[in-house]
């Protein structure tokens, strides 16, 4: 979908600060330089893309969550109504030894089992998409500090 930079401002391995990125056609997305651990931040996009999904053109949803201790159940992403969330890319690193689960609701998408200061990048071929309108995409970690970057749509 487009051009993701990062700049790596603290340890090696922890993306602290994320600088901007820059989609295909050329509108640059400026991220917010702190956040409150534990809050979700999203970050600002007006890029509406040009391929469609049936026949409405939809605008990309890049969101940027990060906590430092183990969470029983989180929500990052809540569509607007009437909408589904589509993930097309995910990125997830830890500062230890964690399992993180991606919820769709109340369903579970996926586990992952990372060692320490583990890390996915994904850029799915297909989106996935959420199982009901209703849906939220949540998350549940067992321990550390986890940073979650999703890129998507609603639709």
């Amino acid at each position: 979908m487009g051009n993701i930079g990062f700049i790596d401002t603290g340890t090696i391995g922890q993306i602290t600060t994320v600088s901007s990125v820059t989609s295909t056609i050329g509108a640059a997305v400026v991220f917010p330089t702190t956040s409150t651990l534990g809050a979700a931040v999203t970050i600002p996009t007006s890029s509406t893309i040009i391929a469609k999904l049936g026949e409405a053109a939809y605008t990309s949803t890049a969101i940027y969550y990060q906590y430092v201790a183990s969470t029983a159940l989180a929500t990052i992403w809540t569509p607007a109504a009437g909408k589904r969330f589509n993930i097309t890319d995910l990125m997830i690193s830890t500062s230890t030894s964690s399992d993180i689960t991606l919820i769709d609701n109340t369903n579970t998408i996926s586990i992952f089992y990372f060692d320490n200061r583990g890390g996915l990048v994904s850029n799915l071929r297909s989106p996935y998409v959420s199982s009901s309108i209703t849906a939220s995409l949540r998350v549940a970690t067992t321990t550390s500090t986890v940073s979650i970057f999703v890129n998507g749509f609603e639709a």
